[in-house]
């Protein structure tokens, strides 16, 4: 579900907004999502928030929307130079600083939920994060972000 060419790294943004309108811009160039995608995401983190911190002062987001806004299944990888503010998904009202965000795309409107328990589960495993390569190299967070989904859909 992961692709090369929707891995980003060091990315500047100053807002959870700006992230979700770049992203949107090069979905939408790739024929991933619809035009609504981008209000779709907005209404959906706005009314459902999904910021996770694992550890004091560092946090995921897991933004997703309905599936009839999407027209492939991806998860859009996102390391962040500098943490952009999400809300807590627990709370709705603590603010998140989210280092990652894991943008999902999928298609199935009942497929959705094993996705986000199996990337729940990888991304709570306190390995995952201290083993996630470091530097330039795409082709290293795309094997081992597809060899870690893969491990975690199996068990």
């Amino acid at each position: 579900m992961v692709e090369k060419d929707l891995i980003f790294l060091h990315q500047k943004f100053e807002s959870r907004k700006e992230s979700f309108v770049i992203l949107n811009n090069y979905l939408l160039e790739k024929n991933i999502v619809t035009d609504d995608f981008l209000d779709a995401l907005n209404e959906r983190e706005d009314n459902f928030p999904t910021g996770l911190e694992f550890v004091e002062g560092f946090g995921v987001a897991i933004p997703h929307t309905e599936s009839k806004y999407c027209k492939k299944d991806t998860i859009i990888f996102v390391q962040l130079d500098a943490p952009i503010i999400f809300r807590d998904m627990e709370t709705g009202e603590e603010e998140i600083n989210a280092k990652y965000i894991f943008l999902l795309t999928l298609t199935d409107p009942s497929g959705h939920i094993d996705v986000l328990q199996n990337l729940f589960s990888l991304i709570s495993d306190k390995d995952f994060f201290t083993n996630l390569p470091k530097g330039e190299d795409v082709n290293l967070y795309f094997h081992y972000l597809n060899s870690k989904l893969n491990t975690h859909r199996e068990n």
